[in-house]
């Protein structure tokens, strides 16, 4: 069997999610933002494939910060909104509604709509800024795998020993004082053994950006 080349590997464990791509474009591409989240998530997947985990992660992170802008404008159809930072109070008006990239930073934007996103999404949400901001201006997180059963009986080694059970998927980096985890079985994606660990990174933040777009926009596919 001919060995694979890199490319093909990459694809294989994060096959493209044009469906969500899709249907998030169509959820809000009338506030503008749409467009610009085609081209950004489009080549954050593309530069993932060609093997430049650094550069998806920054432009995966733009992608999704288009995705809570056009978000935030929908809501401000409603009136305005206020986000708190710090000691200081941010208001943002209906009339911002198509230059949010100039009011608010990712931190902000994500701050806005915390109310509106399940727990584990926003701890997801913020974990794709983490790997954008560590992408551009730092080193990367360690990767560790991870065993999501952190108790195990002695018959569950006697098991892993006798390759009866396997250990599944799973891996965690630290993002500050906390633990990202993600298990692999829970996403659309494939085994990422095969992949280094800023491509498993890469991925892992694409996979974050597909349950946030679910989550924030109610999408089913």
């Amino acid at each position: 069997m001919p060995e694979r080349d890199g490319e093909s590997i990459r694809k294989a464990a994060l096959p493209w999610y044009g469906k969500i791509v899709i249907g998030a474009y169509l959820k809000s591409h009338q506030a503008r933002y749409g467009e610009d989240f085609l081209e950004l998530v489009s080549e954050g997947y593309r530069t993932y494939v060609d093997g430049n985990a650094r550069t998806s992660m920054i432009v995966t992170g733009e992608a999704l910060l288009r995705i809570l802008y056009a978000r935030i404008a929908e809501m401000l159809q409603n009136g305005p909104l206020t986000v708190r930072q710090g000691a200081r109070t941010i208001r943002i008006r209906p009339s911002s509604i198509y230059d949010l990239q100039d009011e608010l930073t990712f931190a902000q934007a994500e701050r806005a709509l915390s109310a509106y996103l399940d727990p584990a999404v926003y701890e997801q949400v913020d974990a794709v800024r983490f790997l954008r901001n560590r992408a551009a201006h730092a080193d990367l997180p360690m990767l560790d795998e991870w065993d999501p059963r952190d108790q195990r009986s002695a018959e569950d080694f006697f098991d892993l020993l006798s390759d009866q059970t396997s250990i599944p998927e799973a891996y965690r980096f630290h993002k500050g004082d906390t633990w990202v985890t993600i298990f692999v079985k829970d996403h659309p994606c494939n085994t990422m053994h095969d992949l280094s660990t800023s491509e498993k990174l890469a991925a892992i933040q694409q996979l974050f950006v597909i349950s946030t777009i679910k989550n924030l926009l109610f999408l089913d596919q």
